[in-house]
């Protein structure tokens, strides 16, 4: 729809580092809207995302989940505010 908001475009690289590093994480299920992703030794992300307590009628907040991507090894979440 022409002048109507768009859907929040994640590249493939992004997707995977938020799925890798959230993976093990319990009751909370985030669904990441936006990223900002400064390139330094590695990738810092900041996923800002909609966390919804999974048990029915469970209450949503925003959050900013903050993920280091090394250029080798595993993604690891560096903090988080909500």
């Amino acid at each position: 729809m022409a002048g109507g908001p768009s859907a929040p475009a994640f590249s493939d690289q992004a997707a995977a580092v938020f799925s890798a590093a959230t993976k093990h994480l319990l009751g909370v299920r985030y669904a990441p809207v936006a990223v900002a992703s400064p390139v330094v030794a590695g990738i810092n992300y900041a996923f800002f995302c909609n966390g919804s307590v999974v048990y029915p009628g469970g209450p949503n907040e925003a959050f900013i989940i903050k993920i280091y991507a090394p250029p080798q090894g595993d993604p690891v979440i560096k903090g988080s505010t909500g």
